[in-house]
């Protein structure tokens, strides 16, 4: 049985969005190894009307510039879906996404060039800002004890499949919560299936089953200027005490909660602050890419490993800490990065 714990993470994530810097000083700065040039075509995360990288590839764009004068750059960020397909018919040369390829776009890149795309993580999500990549966040009504789960236990209440091998998780007594609530099976709230953020979910907790409880209330953004899926989700499950939500710290309500997130039961358990995802330890941190054509074995272009070079060395990374937008890596993962 699972034990409850009490938390303050509410009024710890309402207090503020930029609280923390990066110390970036385990990185090295970029030193160009040799002068390149040529045009580095970009497809990728975006719409035609909105830059939602919110100038992050300009900045990078801008600062590479300044030491590889001979490179220009051609931009077409009109969304993740055409990204890689860009890139396997010559159209492209990187393709930028804030999610790991699906697999009937692995299999296009494939069946095109009879191997899989090659991509590098370049940098973490935002915490809360819609379309650059928000960390997920679980909630629960105000008034539930609960405080905190493990991805089995999610993928037990929002799996149809278990592949984590959680028993089903229908009503709150599975989870430790005695008395009248123990009884009451539990209500689900998430993003609409395909989306983005279930797409993501599916990976990092459900271990890339596509199948979800039957049970779950799905909500969409508008295309009419209406909320956006995360304030519906949260207006939702602040009117359900029973419910437990997918959402964002894009919309809190004070009638809900975060819970902290564990890999496992033994922990340790990250709350989904700034903190938690600037170090890639909250468990649904979400991750900006840069994909390519590298068969392995090859050589990388001259020219695109530069610059690739430059966004993950201390001097790129440095470009994207900015308040409510992406953050950089852990200078860890940097370096593996730059491996």
């Amino acid at each position: 049985m699972t034990r409850i714990f009490a938390t303050s993470a509410f009024a710890v994530l309402l207090a503020g969005t930029h609280a923390y810097s990066q110390d970036l000083s385990p990185l090295p700065p970029y030193q160009p190894k040799r002068q390149v040039s040529g045009v580095i075509r970009i497809w990728g995360h975006g719409t035609r009307q909105v830059d939602y990288m919110g100038g992050l590839v300009q900045a990078w764009e801008t600062g590479f510039k300044k030491i590889q004068l001979g490179v220009s750059f051609r931009n077409e960020l009109n969304g993740d879906d055409s990204a890689l397909g860009g890139v396997y018919t010559s159209a492209a040369d990187l393709a930028l996404l804030v999610r790991e390829p699906l697999a009937i776009e692995d299999d296009g890149f494939e069946q095109a060039l009879g191997y899989k795309p090659f991509g590098i993580r370049v940098a973490y999500g935002s915490v809360r800002t819609q379309h650059q990549a928000p960390a997920l966040v679980v909630f629960v009504h105000r008034s539930n004890p609960l405080a905190r789960l493990t991805l089995a236990q999610l993928d037990g209440i929002f799996g149809a499949d278990r592949r984590r091998g959680s028993p089903p998780i229908l009503h709150w007594s599975d989870l430790g919560i005695e008395g009248a609530q123990g009884s009451r099976p539990i209500h689900l709230y998430g993003f609409g299936i395909g989306s983005s953020e279930t797409q993501f979910f599916e990976k990092a907790v459900l271990k890339g089953s596509q199948k979800w409880n039957c049970n779950l209330h799905e909500f969409r953004d508008g295309n009419d200027g209406s909320e956006p899926a995360a304030v519906k989700i949260a207006a939702a499950l602040a009117k359900d005490p029973d419910g437990i939500a997918i959402s964002t710290l894009e919309a809190i309500d004070p009638a809900i909660k975060p819970l902290d997130l564990g890999n496992d039961a033994n922990g340790p358990y990250e709350m989904p602050d700034e903190n938690g995802v600037r170090s890639g330890e909250y468990p649904l941190t979400r991750t900006v890419y840069f994909y390519f054509n590298r068969k392995l074995g090859n050589e990388i272009d001259a020219t695109l490993k530069e610059f690739l070079d430059f966004v993950v060395s201390a001097d790129g990374q440095a470009l994207i800490d900015r308040p409510n937008s992406y953050l950089p890596l852990s200078p860890a993962l940097s370096l593996v990065e730059l491996k």
